[in-house]
């Protein structure tokens, strides 16, 4: 489970109770969404980050050198916003 990335996971316990109790249990995967919502979303979104009306951080590693440092990070959620590793200039 999502909650237990950074630290041991505990097992999910009395699945058996979904069925003894009649509760009903629901998760997505992106893909099989993503169709329904893409055309809007990229109607909407871009306009909105082109305008600042929506703003993003980036944390940006420079030099091929920094991979590992930058891989840590994201792993430990030490940096912020979008990890980028930036290896060279056009």
């Amino acid at each position: 489970m999502i909650s237990g990335y950074n630290n041991e996971s505990e097992p999910v316990r009395n699945l058996w109770m979904i069925f003894g109790k009649s509760i009903s249990m629901q998760g997505f995967i992106f893909y099989r969404i993503a169709p329904k919502y893409e055309e809007e979303f990229y109607a909407t979104l871009p306009p909105k980050v082109a305008s600042g009306e929506i703003k993003y951080r980036e944390h940006i590693f420079k030099g091929i050198e920094k991979t590992g440092e930058a891989i840590i990070a994201v792993q430990k959620g030490t940096n912020f916003g979008k990890a980028v590793i930036h290896v060279a200039d056009n």
